[in-house]
């Protein structure tokens, strides 16, 4: 299975995520916001990041637009978590590099086919 870095600066959303996840097989590590998952990009190689859009210090689109411009991450998929599905915020999130995104709130059988399609490379 997967290992996967949960980054929401909710600690209730990472702990869903997280159990729901490692239920279903995948490694999972948390974060609190993008610099911290950028420190935790830098040591371990993970598979997919499921990040929330809107977050203190350094937002997620920030933070996808900070890991895209590493080579060493062109394989990490990005599942964006987003309160809404404005197109303008969405449309900015592909452009900057995320792989598809999940509106909040999600339910449990959404969260995982969107995970587990995003890791076989659809969208």
């Amino acid at each position: 299975m997967a290992r996967i870095l949960v980054v929401d600066d909710e600690a209730s959303i990472r702990e869903i995520a997280c159990k729901l996840l490692t239920l279903h097989g995948h490694t999972v590590d948390t974060a609190a916001d993008g610099a911290a998952a950028i420190d935790m990009l830098e040591k371990t190689t993970y598979d997919l990041m499921l990040l929330d859009h809107f977050m203190p210090k350094i937002s997620g689109i920030q933070t996808v637009s900070i890991v895209r411009t590493s080579p060493r991450f062109k394989k990490l998929k990005i599942l964006m978590l987003t309160s809404m599905s404005v197109t303008k915020d969405v449309n900015e999130a592909f452009e900057a590099g995320i792989d598809g995104y999940v509106i909040k709130p999600f339910t449990m059988k959404h969260l995982i086919e969107k995970v587990e399609t995003t890791l076989l490379g659809g969208r």
